[in-house]
């Protein structure tokens, strides 16, 4: 584990990035995957099963509950309000 390597505790190190970069190393993950969800949706080619399934998520529901709680949107929801942009991901 790198916090042994610094000489550190994890307790430590999870308590200076959350001071430094204003969320913890958990949020700034899911952060990152919905992120990267969202990209996804922008794209007729992916459904939401599929996104699940290959950025590690367990079920689509599963990323339906986790996607809302950080956007306060569905998937679907927000694939709706993306959808004037929406392309095929083989276009790009």
């Amino acid at each position: 584990m790198p916090s042994s390597h610094l000489h550190f505790d994890y307790r430590h190190i999870t308590h200076i990035f959350t001071d430094r970069e204003g969320q913890s190393i958990q949020q700034l993950y899911i952060s990152v995957r919905i992120e990267r969800v969202k990209e996804l949706l922008n794209y007729d080619d992916w459904s939401i099963a599929m996104i699940a399934d290959n950025h590690g998520y367990s079920t689509a529901a599963y990323l339906s509950t986790s996607f809302k709680k950080a956007t306060g949107l569905s998937p679907s929801g927000y694939r709706k309000l993306q959808v004037k942009d929406r392309k095929s991901i083989n276009m790009v």
